[in-house]
């Protein structure tokens, strides 16, 4: 399997997860997501048929990375910061005191 961090990375090994028909899987973080301005249409549609999960660390980058048509809602998971917050969460209770 290929991980790559960011969707550049992604486009950066796309043809060896093609050519040596490794599993391809994306986590994006990016504050603003831009690889679209340097990829053809082709190369676009290229990732989103390649990629074949995405982890997304924020409702935002799984939104933007569909608009931008990087890839589709089914394959994309929100994981905040990738922690799985159904499997861990940490419950703080805050007293204040007010003068």
């Amino acid at each position: 399997m290929f991980y790559a961090h960011f969707w550049t990375s992604a486009y950066n090994v796309i043809i060896n997860a093609i050519e040596l028909n490794i599993p391809l899987f994306v986590a994006t973080g990016e504050d603003i997501i831009t690889i679209q301005k340097y990829l053809t249409a082709r190369e676009v549609l290229l990732l989103r048929v390649t990629v074949q999960g995405v982890i997304c660390v924020s409702t935002k980058n799984r939104k933007e990375s569909i608009s931008l048509h990087l890839t589709n809602r089914d394959k994309c998971i929100v994981l905040p910061n990738s922690v799985d917050a159904t499997k861990f969460f940490l419950l703080i209770t805050l007293n204040y005191v007010i003068i």
